[in-house]
């Protein structure tokens, strides 16, 4: 009988790739403001910089027109996702508005190993791509994905990030909470 890995959903920014880092570099030079990543208390920059959406995407393609300058949210990733292969299959599943060619060559750069890359213009549209692909299984720092992902039985492995710290109060069945990538793995009962 055909066994089929199940599907796993990995983001790229805030997730894998610690582009935030580089945002706030970027922003803090333009503005003159002196903002770290750990003060970020909401996923959504625009509003909590009080600027347009525009200029929050402008910032970030900037980020993403140097790739090389982007770090990885955590050494351990590509081991991680390599373990994460050897079970299940991963699509790099994310909205971000970096290129294909920059985002391929950042996650080539790094080591990332997976079956398949997914790019959507929003976050929501993910959902429909799960359902598409067949991904039950999001490793995400979005928060809104998380609660409307777990409401259409979904499971969300939350990266932990100063932006969705609320959400320890909602973990449950569909919504683990990871402080690192060594927890990705013992929420996903890989660990060698």
């Amino acid at each position: 009988m055909f066994n089929k890995k199940k599907i796993v959903g990995i983001d790229i920014d805030g997730t894998i790739a610690n582009t935030h880092e580089r945002w706030l570099s970027i922003a803090n030079q333009m503005f003159g403001i002196n903002i770290q990543k750990a003060e970020i208390n909401s996923y959504y920059l625009d509003k909590l910089f009080k600027m347009e959406r525009e200029t929050v995407n402008e910032i970030f393609k900037k980020v993403w027109h140097d790739p090389d300058s982007i770090k990885l949210e955590h050494n351990d990733i590509p081991r991680v996702i390599g373990n994460i292969r050897n079970t299940f299959e991963v699509y790099i599943l994310t909205a971000t508005i970096g290129e294909d060619a920059e985002v391929r060559r950042w996650l080539r750069t790094n080591k990332i190993s997976f079956d398949g890359l997914i790019h959507v213009d929003r976050s929501y549209k993910k959902l429909d791509e799960a359902k598409k692909h067949g991904i039950s299984i999001f490793i995400d720092d979005h928060p809104d994905l998380a609660e409307k992902a777990a409401a259409l039985d979904y499971t969300t492995i939350l990266i932990l990030q100063p932006w969705n710290t609320h959400m320890v109060e909602r973990a449950g069945e569909k919504i683990k909470i990871a402080t690192d990538w060594s927890d990705v793995e013992d929420l996903l009962r890989i660990k060698p």
